[in-house]
């Protein structure tokens, strides 16, 4: 529920944050200051952050348990935002914080599992306590999540429920004029801190409507004494890096140490007033003294004083850490650029640099390429040379492909000369080889056709007469 402010409002707020002042007076770092009132039953609290009023009023009942649970009882938890809190809620309208709030302050307490369903339980499968909260919102003045997860567990805390003896499968409930009624088992209390960002990394604590307003998002912490964080909540707004929401969590656990303390120290005084005030039960005769329990006594001192020192100051800072820039002495800087003035611009210098590099690596590639392709030609004229005087043992009688491969020796000794390719040079020469195979197997064909021939022209033998 944000209300809407002028422009000139919208200044002055971010004005003073950038300078970390804040409207009414506080720093950074600084809360709204707390009040507990506790009403005259059990479960009623009424806690006041600020100007925020919220109100929270516990009930019980005895109901049946889900077959899949028979051993687990039941905490509703319910919202309910007055139409007087703010002039933006609209009466007619269901308002989001009614769903929002419940949702995170029951989300934060179950999976914490900071209250125990199965210490409901009277008769398994049978019967159940129901424990109903009522959250009713009086007055929204900013940062509603927070004052109504301190009068939620206050009021969870407070509240007594009325004992009960089972005997087989029958309950008796007893009223309080009969026996003393019975807390309800809380494991921890987490409770919620609220952090909103501002431009230049700027964040501060428990923000009121006019922050809410300008803002530019927020995140809450459901965190318990024993530096737990039970959960958080960050609906929207800018991103945040690690070192915000490091700086917000180690904040948060002295804030909700310090909330707790306020919580068991304004329990125990209400304990101790309603002891005066007992009431006389006729079973016993005089007034029974009511039980004290660890969430409603004051925590040491010591204990708190230990968080806080054990902080460092810097992970509490909630400024914003600049970076540091090295500033040079006058002398030096005018020097460079005196120096500057008579050198030649930087850029021409790398791109001449560059170009003369580029070209000697280039006469040098080329000088490589000319050597290997002499040591190319050289190898391939001893080949032909070895092949020459193969060629001359082996057949005399072939005279034209001698021929031929002289032309061709000549042709190649050319090339050579002339600095020709490589790959040209090598299909020369296997052209060399090639003609010379067919020639001498020609010449053999030739040679047994003609023996065959003389063989056929031979007069055949006469055959001997035949007798008679």
């Amino acid at each position: 529920m944000k209300e809407t402010i002028s422009k000139n409002e919208k200044e002055f707020v971010l004005n003073g944050i950038d300078k970390f002042q804040r409207i009414d007076g506080r720093r950074v770092n600084d809360m709204r200051s707390i009040k507990i009132q506790f009403g005259k039953q059990y479960g009623m609290v009424e806690v006041q952050l600020g100007n925020t009023r919220v109100f929270t009023a516990i009930t019980c009942d005895i109901v049946e348990p889900k077959p899949e649970r028979p051993n687990e009882g039941f905490y509703v938890f319910n919202t309910d935002v007055s139409p007087m809190s703010s002039v933006s809620v609209d009466a007619s309208r269901a308002s989001p914080v009614e769903s929002e709030l419940g949702r995170i302050i029951e989300k934060g307490l179950k999976e914490s599992r900071a209250i125990d369903t199965e210490a409901l339980c009277i008769i398994s499968g049978s019967k159940v306590w129901s424990i109903k909260t009522s959250i009713h919102i009086l007055d929204d003045c900013g940062n509603l999540l927070d004052c109504a997860s301190v009068s939620v567990i206050a009021a969870l805390l407070h509240f007594r429920k009325p004992d009960v003896t089972v005997v087989g499968n029958e309950a008796t409930v007893h009223s309080v004029l009969e026996r003393e009624p019975v807390p309800l088992s809380i494991h921890h209390t987490p409770i919620s801190i609220t952090f909103a960002f501002f431009p230049n990394q700027i964040m501060i604590v428990d923000p009121d409507t006019k922050e809410e307003c300008v803002m530019d998002g927020k995140i809450s912490f459901l965190v318990n004494i024993h530096k737990e964080i039970c959960g958080i909540s960050k609906g929207g707004g800018t991103s945040t890096s690690i070192e915000q929401v490091l700086k917000c969590s180690k904040i948060a656990v002295i804030k909700a140490a310090e909330i707790t303390q306020q919580i068991r120290e304004a329990l125990h005084e209400n304990m101790k007033s309603r002891q005066i005030v007992s009431v006389k039960r006729p079973s016993v005769g005089q007034s029974a003294t009511l039980e004290m329990i660890e969430h409603t006594r004051p925590i040491q001192k010591q204990i708190i004083q230990n968080l806080i020192t054990s902080t460092n100051e810097k992970d509490i800072d909630m400024k914003p850490t600049a970076p540091v820039i090295k500033q040079e002495p006058k002398d030096t800087v005018m020097n460079e650029l005196l120096s500057a003035e008579n050198k030649p611009l930087s850029g021409w210098e790398d791109s001449s640099n560059n170009s003369n590099n580029n070209s000697n690596n280039t006469d040098s590639e080329m000088k490589n390429v000319e050597i290997k392709q002499e040591e190319n030609v050289q190898i391939n004229i001893k080949k032909e040379k070895e092949e020459s005087t193969t060629e001359a043992v082996v057949a005399k009688p072939v005279k034209k492909a001698a021929a031929k491969t002289t032309t061709k020796k000549k042709v190649i000794k050319k090339s050579a000369s002339a600095d020709s390719d490589s790959e040209e040079e090598t299909t020369v020469v296997l052209s060399t080889v090639t003609p010379t195979t067919k020639v001498y197997k020609e010449e053999e064909e030739s040679e047994d056709l003609s023996v065959a021939l003389k063989a056929k022209k031979k007069p055949a033998a006469k055959k001997p007469a035949a007798k008679k």
